[in-house]
């Protein structure tokens, strides 16, 4: 397991660098976890990842383990005002179990704290514990606006101010 860890790298990028052999990966990966094939996963990409948005990438030596996105959401209609969607946090099937996810979510935490922003996510149910231990926090439904909230919950990170609304149906 300490073999493993020392040959960990976790890289953040923004979309233009990510090189297409990069993307690529990013895609294949996705495969592994859902049900859309390479082309839509590309498709989807180009459609909804904006130039701000950072790719946390953990790899083991060169090969791509790991992937988590916060896409960046500017609200209230100020270019100012933004919050990090975390969007996908997936592992390589064969490098589950071994703890790496915390890595990215540690990563992502410590980039959004940097932003002094905040941060959302969408999960099921059975996820809020885990995100609970990295102090992600449930969010009133009231809160949020999104069909996401028929399958999923949303939590917080670093929310200190008091939030009216945050209307997210926009977002794919």
């Amino acid at each position: 397991m300490s073999y493993l860890k020392k040959n960990l790298k976790i890289k953040s990028l923004k979309k233009k660098k990510l090189s297409s052999n990069l993307k690529k990966k990013i895609f294949k990966l996705k495969m592994e976890h859902y049900k859309f094939n390479f082309k839509s996963q590309a498709i989807w990409f180009d459609k909804n990842i904006g130039n701000q948005d950072i790719h946390n990438l953990l790899f083991y030596k060169n090969q791509l383990i790991g992937y988590n996105c916060l896409r960046k959401i500017f609200f209230n209609g100020k270019n100012k005002k933004y919050f990090f969607l975390f969007d996908t946090l997936l592992i390589k099937k064969k490098f589950k179990d071994f703890g790496f996810s915390n890595k990215i979510l540690s990563k992502s935490n410590k980039l959004i704290k940097k932003e002094k922003t905040f941060g959302l996510l969408f999960c099921k149910k059975n996820m809020l514990n885990y995100y609970k231990k990295f102090n992600w926090i449930t969010m009133k439904s009231s809160l949020i606006r999104s069909s996401r909230l028929k399958k999923l919950k949303c939590m917080q990170f670093n929310l200190k101010n008091k939030i009216s609304r945050i209307n997210l149906n926009f977002i794919n």
